[in-house]
């Protein structure tokens, strides 16, 4: 990473101007899973812009050409932070795009579940929950996806943002 790029973006985010074409010529390593946090997560997880990061995700996929599971994941996250009913059903598309066949990642049951979540069906949810069970060294996603039940249980309707602050 060009350390002259990295402090233009740090910079930019004190006076809250992101260079978004900078950001959409990331590598994709960097733009999703950079530890110096130069790509989306500079928005959402620094800056608590979980709707623009979510745009940035979908325009990097769309610009660079990719359709990157863990990036279809990450925009259907920020989507889901959101409450309004509109970024709602677009989370759920973007974790639909996050599991399309043929998938058969150890994630899939937690991401199904996710997806069965926002649709407050707490019946199919259980569901993969048993499923995820069945799947080794996923105890992080198991104790996730019970905790969606519960807030179901308890509240009767998803929030994903209270789910995972919780965690």
């Amino acid at each position: 990473m060009d350390m002259r790029l990295y402090l233009s973006l740090r910079r930019s985010n004190r006076d809250m101007q992101i260079d978004k074409n900078r950001l959409l010529k990331l590598s994709i390593d960097a733009f999703d899973e950079d530890d110096e946090r130069i790509g989306w997560r500079l928005l959402a997880e620094d800056l608590g812009k979980d709707r623009e990061a979510a745009e940035l995700i979908e325009e990097y996929m769309e610009v660079n050409g990719v359709s990157d599971r863990w990036l279809w994941f990450h925009a259907g996250q920020c989507w889901a932070y959101l409450q309004d009913s509109t970024s709602q059903k677009r989370a759920v598309y973007c974790f639909k795009k996050s599991i399309e066949p043929p998938y058969d990642g150890d994630s899939y049951w937690y991401r199904k579940a996710t997806i069965e979540y926002l649709g407050n069906n707490i019946s199919s949810l259980r569901d993969c929950l048993v499923k995820l069970n069945e799947v080794d060294d996923v105890d992080n996603l198991i104790r996730i996806v019970k905790l969606m039940i519960h807030q179901l249980e308890e509240e009767g309707r998803p929030n994903y943002r209270k789910m995972y602050e919780s965690l």
